[in-house]
């Protein structure tokens, strides 16, 4: 065994033993409740016991607001009129036939006025009633005890059995990293108050523009050469215009970082390479040759200098996109506006260049997430840019695992182990589709994906258009990794399941079949 994957053995072994150990807290957590909830029971005995005989003689019910409250406590808090009114015809159901003649009560109780009804008249059910749920509040404690020791024995099986390659391994930490760099951005905003603000509500601040292309040149050296003299003019007029409004742009903000910065123009080199490998080979498309960063400390302050950007307050200079990533944040979840502007370099030619209005409060984040923004960055770039920032942020919150009461994955490994044992088609899914050749084209971690899609499916009973529909799936995952046996016996099953489905003569069948026939021969 490699030290590297000695290691990751090492590592797997640790988090499963981290799991039984949060497992065993929760146990005792559950017993300490249990025993809360007892006394609780024992106090409310206790009270009821002292004002018995006055609710006789008054007809008195508030004790009932007490039984009402252990009923929706015993329901997880999510119990309705009628779950409550439920659980009393069931304590009804269980009387004694004498017990209950002598009370000489008929029906059943529909809504919380016939429970408080029922008590009212009949007050020497109240001890019953209270063993009755003392019952049932142990029965649901055991019941939550068994599921979660066979829930954790599930996931520690499946995930013993997990595998991971070198790519898929450093796939799975740049997720995990990500998830938490775009949690940490959702800290932020909340703390700095940047969810109800102008960048959210104000029409002026809202995004605009489709992507520009640079004027008309013969060669890329002559872009080079217009980008050249826009980045002097950008910065001396940048420069001037936030000195009008009082602001230095010298002045420190934070961590060392000016109001103002100008960067180095793009390589010839690195221009090549974006050309070739985002653009097809189109310099024209390169917006980012001539970069610069205004960073501010507040909202206020940003949303000023946005809207006095696009109200065209700055000479030789012209706002032709505007990207409100406040209210729409970056996949990482930092919050900032991109603008993209004409600036004027000769005859009325305008050369693009790229101004950031970043926030003080992110700023530390950003430097921190710029691995994971180069890596996800490569994988987005085939996404059409109306749909890149919601389809990002919705394809990486569906990895997360939203349970509450779940314990965070200790490393990128532990989250992988997680992901591909749990029994979320939901986060499944967004996997199959992170991982497919379209985007990460890790092709092992898709096939054990399609796999546990496929259990999924047949173990919860789904219709046979949706077992239909993983199986082919399946079966695109088992011809990229050469799995050919598997593949085989993938393609018989969907094309017996197609035929007594659909019949022989239907068009999925046959297609179904000549796959089968293909992979057999």
């Amino acid at each position: 065994m490699s030290e590297f994957t000695a290691a990751a053995a090492e590592r797997i072994r640790n988090e499963i033993r981290q799991e039984f150990e949060g497992l065993e807290q929760k146990l005792e957590d559950a017993k300490n409740e249990n025993a809360c909830l007892r006394k609780i029971l024992d106090d409310l005995q206790q009270i009821d016991a002292l004002n018995v005989q006055n609710q006789r003689d008054t007809k008195s019910v508030g004790s009932m607001d007490h039984y009402l409250d252990w009923l929706k406590n015993l329901l997880r808090g999510h119990g309705q009129e009628d779950d409550v009114c439920d659980l009393v015809n069931v304590f009804l159901h269980e009387l004694d036939r004498d017990e209950l003649a002598v009370a000489n009560h008929r029906g059943k109780v529909e809504d919380y006025e016939a429970v408080r009804t029922l008590f009212e008249e009949h007050p020497e059910f109240e001890m019953s009633f209270q063993s009755f749920l003392e019952a049932k509040m142990e029965e649901e404690v055991q019941h939550e005890e068994q599921r979660a020791i066979k829930t954790h024995k599930v996931l520690a099986r499946r995930m013993s059995v997990v595998t991971l390659t070198p790519k898929s391994i450093q796939m799975f930490s740049m997720v995990h990293e990500l998830l938490e760099c775009r949690e940490r951005a959702g800290e932020i905003a909340i703390a700095e108050g940047f969810l109800k603000n102008r960048m959210f509500e104000q029409k002026s601040l809202e995004s605009f523009g489709e992507p520009p292309r640079q004027d008309a040149t013969d060669t890329l050296d002559k872009l080079i050469e217009d980008a050249t003299r826009a980045k002097t003019k950008l910065g001396m007029v940048l420069s001037e215009w936030l000195r009008d409004k009082l602001i230095d742009p010298n002045q420190i903000i934070a961590e060392g970082s000016k109001v103002f910065t100008k960067y180095p123009l793009k390589s010839r080199e690195k221009c090549e390479e974006k050309a070739k490998t985002e653009f097809s080979g189109d310099y024209k498309n390169i917006l980012d040759i001539v970069r610069c960063s205004i960073l501010v400390g507040s909202e206020v302050k940003l949303s000023d200098l946005a809207e006095a950007l696009i109200m065209g307050s700055m000479k030789g200079v012209r706002v032709v996109r505007f990207q409100n990533r406040i209210s729409n944040p970056h996949f990482t979840g930092v919050r900032d506006v991109l603008i993209h502007c004409g600036v004027q370099v000769e005859n009325g030619k305008s050369h693009i260049a790229e101004i950031k209005l970043q926030l003080a409060p992110f700023l530390e984040l950003e430097k921190e997430c710029s691995e994971v923004h180069e890596y996800f960055k490569n994988i987005f770039k085939g996404l059409p840019e109306d749909q890149s920032y919601q389809y990002k942020a919705s394809l990486l919150d569906r990895l997360r695992n939203h349970d509450t009461e779940a314990e965070a994955a200790p490393s990128g490994i532990g989250f992988a182990q997680e992901l591909l044992a749990c029994d979320s088609v939901g986060r499944l899914a967004a996997l199959d589709e992170l991982t497919s050749t379209s985007m990460l084209d890790d092709r092992e971690t898709n096939l054990k994906c399609r796999r546990r899609l496929l259990e999924l499916a047949e173990r919860r009973g789904a219709c046979e258009e949706v077992k239909l529909k993983y199986m082919d799936s399946l079966s695109e995952a088992l011809a990229l990794c050469s799995r050919m046996d598997e593949l085989r016996e993938n393609c018989k099953r969907s094309y017996e399941r197609k035929k007594e489905l659909y019949g022989e003569d239907h068009p999925e069948t046959k297609k179904s079949l000549k796959i089968k026939n293909r992979n057999e021969s």
